[in-house]
């Protein structure tokens, strides 16, 4: 019980104290990784818009695209008209979204008495 008391006092006081940890000394870290995670995603799909629909095959030297069970086009296959700038919005969102998650913040600790805040320089 001693032992536990002992050990108890000094976290309180080592927490309570004015001088700061190691850990919480001002640092550099990326602004949020969930967010920069979403982002490669969104271009991902993006990047996806960009696949041409159906299969290509070549009958006797002239080129068909099938779409379907039963349809089949002449020409190869090509990416839609109304694809493009979704997949555009999709790839330019998604740097957007990796460039903002992926900066890099200050974060500078100050004390006040026993509570902490944190200051973010962008």
């Amino acid at each position: 019980m001693q032992h536990r008391t002992m050990c108890a006092v000094l976290v309180l006081g080592m927490l309570a104290s004015s001088t700061p940890a190691f850990a919480q000394q001002p640092h550099t870290r990326i602004r949020s990784g969930k967010v920069a995670l979403a982002g490669l995603v969104t271009a991902v799909v993006g990047a996806f818009q960009f696949a041409p629909v159906g299969q290509d095959y070549d009958i006797l030297g002239s080129r068909y695209c099938a779409t379907g069970a039963f349809t089949l086009n002449a020409g190869s296959c090509q990416v839609s008209a109304g694809r493009r700038p979704l997949g555009f919005a999709l790839l330019a969102a998604g740097g957007v979204m990796m460039g903002v998650g992926l900066s890099r913040v200050q974060v500078s600790p100050t004390y006040k008495g026993a509570k902490a805040t944190m200051t973010l320089t962008w």
